[in-house]
């Protein structure tokens, strides 16, 4: 209870001060903003297909990655450096499609596009 306490209430008060900032780093995180739910399923495929890949680059196989999260096996992971770089990668990879489907939203009346 204490750190949704510590993330959420602090957050709550940032929001109030950051919904006057313009610019184009303001422009860039409305986007996914607009689109929230989109790039939550996207971005779930999206980092669970890099985190194969990146077992497998680690020597792991297809049979080992096929497993639940807490069974994965003992050696898998990476630093910081690595969370950090997949993180702003797939920040990168998904504004595109993130905003194409902004584009595509806003062209239709349907309530189920105001969902996703």
């Amino acid at each position: 209870m204490s750190y949704l306490l510590m993330t959420l209430g602090p957050s709550i008060v940032l929001l109030v001060f950051l919904e006057k900032v313009k610019g184009r780093i303001a422009e860039f995180l409305i986007v996914f903003g607009r689109v929230p739910m989109f790039y939550y399923i996207v971005h779930i495929y999206l980092i669970h297909l890099i985190a194969v890949f990146l077992g497998l680059y680690q020597g792991f196989t297809w049979h080992d990655m096929a497993v639940r999260f807490r069974f994965l096996p003992e050696a898998y992971g990476f630093g910081l450096d690595v969370t950090y770089t997949v993180w702003i990668l797939t920040i990168a990879m998904l504004y595109p499609l993130c905003n194409s489907y902004l584009k595509f939203k806003k062209g239709r009346k349907h309530p189920f596009y105001s969902y996703i």
